[in-house]
């Protein structure tokens, strides 16, 4: 277990770096629709031919709405096409002006960049695979670790405060990772599905990050609700208070929900027509129209994610300064935070890489989805084990062990009814 463990800590550093070299790798297909348009303009307005006789689509759908390009840029190109030349060689050699830049483009993944970044991507995924697995086995038993023989060389704690605090790692680790995964999604993939929904309202286009105000009022909302309605409602039901490993695993259950919904409504959007005399989307990549969907249904996955959240992260926060020993209380908070934001969203990175496209009308965005759902429900088989199976829970605090981390509170009514006959006995 102490070489599992070394491996886990080592590779992980290993893995971040291979993420972000991953990440910087050029995507070929970047400006693929700028420079169509550029092309076709040279090409079009100075010899007088049709715009369609040079315009490429930046996919097959495209076609439908015909070679349009933003009125803006149109009024720019017709002032430009009206000019005197000496020649039509003048004319050629002249630059015509670029289309105006957009500022609110949300973009995917990518899909990929090339074979170097493929293979990066890859092993990015293999090594965070491998750092995360050792971490969570080496952990899920810490009777490995003791105290050396040399007295003088003791840590100014005691081995259960090192144990308990190791002990909280696996549950750091898999909790974190599968919940954030699906989480993520609601920072990234939902912004750009509404992008190529309709976004339109009252004469102009929202941004696809707008849709994100759902999650902030499902938080503003829905917390005091919980709080003062729903938890004590299912506490009376069931006999006893909501316990923190319920929460988490309803949390990750909500979350995977979130982007199911998400998943089908991408179905949905994918098959919907284009709205060609809306003209181009404001914030998906350049020459993609919308689709005839409303984006205001991406309320539905932000809202369900904030519910999520509310289940999840304070509980997590909870947990890591209830179960850790005094002492190191700020740094297992640090290790929570680093895992709910930088490892997670390596993973997300990777995962983008391989099933998002900027386009999502040339790839299957669903996939993302389906990954996310993948994790969040073997985040809650994992949570299971490692809450009820092996040894771990010995080295957890046992106020935090017996009465919150256990879902089915099968262990917790057992303990009670022993303490119950042992009080009568007395």
């Amino acid at each position: 277990r102490a070489h599992v463990c070394i491996i886990g800590w080592i590779v992980m550093p290993i893995f971040f770096g291979v993420t972000f070299a991953a990440a910087l790798q050029s995507e070929p297909s970047a400006g693929v629709a700028d420079a169509a348009v550029a092309n076709a303009t040279n090409a079009t307005n100075v010899t007088g031919r049709l715009l369609s006789d040079a315009h490429v689509f930046p996919n097959d759908f495209e076609k439908v709405c015909g070679p349009s390009i933003e009125s803006k840029d149109r009024r720019r190109l017709e002032d430009f096409a009206t000019l005197e030349w000496d020649s039509a060689d003048d004319a050629l050699r002249k630059e015509a002006p670029a289309p105006l830049a957009h500022e609110r483009r949300l973009h995917g993944g990518g899909g990929g960049a090339g074979k170097v970044g493929e293979i990066l991507t890859q092993l990015a995924l293999l090594l965070g695979l491998v750092s995360c697995t050792c971490l969570v086995l080496a952990h899920t038993n810490n009777r490995w670790l003791t105290l050396p023989k040399d007295v003088s060389k003791a840590p100014p704690f005691s081995i259960e405060d090192v144990r308990a605090g190791f002990a909280t790692v696996p549950i750091i680790v898999v909790v974190n990772i599968c919940f954030s995964m699906a989480y993520n999604a609601m920072n990234n993939a939902f912004p750009s599905q509404a992008c190529q929904m309709n976004t339109q309202f009252r004469g102009s286009q929202l941004n696809g990050a707008f849709f994100n105000l759902a999650d902030a009022l499902a938080v503003v909302f829905l917390t005091p609700l919980f709080e003062s309605c729903l938890y004590p409602a299912i506490g009376w039901m069931k006999g006893s208070h909501v316990r923190l490993g319920q929460k988490l695993v309803a949390g990750m259950i909500i979350a995977s929900l979130s982007n199911a919904v998400a998943a089908w409504m991408e179905i949905k959007r994918r098959n919907a027509p284009l709205i060609c005399e809306a003209g181009f989307s404001e914030c998906a990549p350049n020459g993609i129209h919308m689709r005839d969907m409303s984006a205001f249904w991406m309320f539905v996955p932000f809202f369900l994610m904030g519910a999520a959240e509310i289940l999840v992260n304070p509980c997590m926060y909870y947990f890591c300064y209830t179960a850790a020993p005094v002492k190191v209380r700020s740094l297992i908070q640090a290790f929570n935070l680093f895992f709910n934001g930088s490892v997670s969203n390596a993973f997300t990175a990777v995962a983008m890489k391989a099933t998002f496209p900027n386009d999502l009308d040339t790839g299957h965005m669903e996939y993302y989805y389906f990954i996310n759902c993948t994790c969040g429900l073997i985040g809650v088989i994992l949570y299971f084990v490692l809450t009820r199976c092996g040894n771990n829970a010995q080295d957890i605090k046992e106020e935090i062990r017996d009465e919150e981390l256990d879902p089915t509170e099968h262990d917790y009514s057992q303990h009670r009814h022993e303490d119950l006959l042992s009080e009568d006995t007395e």
